[in-house]
């Protein structure tokens, strides 16, 4: 291959796309910072629901998220007076929701999980997980609970084994009451909903997920306790608000939903021209338009040679070129450059 085809085929996609995301992310964070909308950083957002809510309406929740977990049940077998009608708002509305379960670890663990399996059946989206939501000991100690926890899960898989069952825990709970007992390698398996109340942009991960062999990270994640409730359709001055990890493309997909992007989007990032760049390969061809070919070659440039680009101009293959110059323009392909 001659230095002509070497240098100026399109090269690594990879790091084409790792800069580009780059680039969008920061843009996103300053157009957020400065429009003051909902974390772009997390485009799929979410409630979760309780008698403690009140009556919701849903018409105005659906204009502020994309999803909804909703309680079905307390300890044994105490249904949550507002589910149904819930459920019921959730389907009517078509928006994507899911159940979570409170478990209370000094009830019988055989009937919680009985009950709560009956009412998963009934879940519509059957690639979410159901949520036990464990968040307190029931006055057991590290080890009893480990048994209760694993009594409650062999038996509500064996009822429901079609069923995805995942937990609601927070960093503290989990590391306090699991870490180190034989439950922590059954928890680690199963999807987290993630209770880490905090404004920092990633939450903290219970050690039984991010400490163990074959580590795992969070799928959802409830931020806030603090969301304002009349926002978003409660009866209650305040809501749990909640982030998925992942895109809207990810969640359709992982799912089988057909989320839309909610409110303003922002325009396509503009290309950043740096301050100064480096060449990365041994010759790189010098240009006087960005068409490649043999006729546009007005000569090379080397190795480590450091460049202090003008602007940047896209071809009609979308790729990056640098340009410099005032009067008469030349070009050097940006794939084969380094920022510096």
């Amino acid at each position: 291959m001659n230095n002509f085809d070497r240098i100026d085929i399109v090269g690594d996609p990879i790091r084409d796309s790792l800069r580009a995301e780059e680039t969008t992310q920061q843009f996103k964070i300053e157009y957020l910072q400065k429009e003051g909308i909902e974390a772009i950083l997390y485009p799929v957002v979410g409630v979760d629901i309780s008698s403690w809510q009140g009556v919701m309406d849903w018409g105005k929740a659906k204009t502020k998220i994309h999803f909804a977990f909703l309680r079905a049940g307390v300890g044994n077998s105490t249904a949550d007076p507002t589910f149904v009608f819930n459920r019921s708002e959730c389907i009517k509305k078509d928006l994507v929701w899911s159940m979570y379960w409170f478990l209370k670890p000094d009830k019988n663990p055989f009937t919680t999980a009985d009950n709560f399996a009956a009412m998963a059946k009934d879940v519509q989206y059957r690639k979410i997980p159901v949520w036990a939501d464990i968040e307190t000991n029931g006055g057991l100690d590290k080890s009893a609970l480990a048994g209760w926890m694993t009594k409650f899960y062999k038996r509500f898989i064996s009822q429901a084994p079609e069923i995805n069952l995942g937990w609601y825990t927070s960093p503290g709970f989990a590391n306090a009451n699991f870490w180190g007992t034989e439950f922590q390698d059954i928890i680690k398996w199963g999807e987290l909903w993630d209770a880490n109340w905090t404004s920092a942009n990633e939450p903290e991960i219970p050690w039984c997920w991010s400490k163990i062999k074959n580590p795992k990270t969070y799928l959802f994640w409830q931020w806030t306790s603090k969301g304002n409730g009349s926002e978003y359709g409660a009866s209650s001055p305040s809501i749990d608000l909640n982030r998925y990890h992942y895109t809207i493309g990810d969640f359709n997909a992982r799912f089988d939903a057909h989320i839309e992007p909610i409110g303003p989007t922002p325009p396509p990032p503009p290309d950043v021209v740096p301050e100064r760049v480096m060449i990365n390969v041994a010759n790189l061809n010098i240009r006087n338009s960005t068409v490649v070919s043999n006729n546009t070659i007005i000569g090379q440039t080397s190795l480590g040679k450091i460049w202090y680009p003008d602007g940047i101009e896209r071809d009609a293959s979308g790729r990056i070129w640098y340009w410099f110059g005032s009067k008469k323009k030349i070009y050097l392909i940006a794939l084969y450059t380094k920022v510096i």
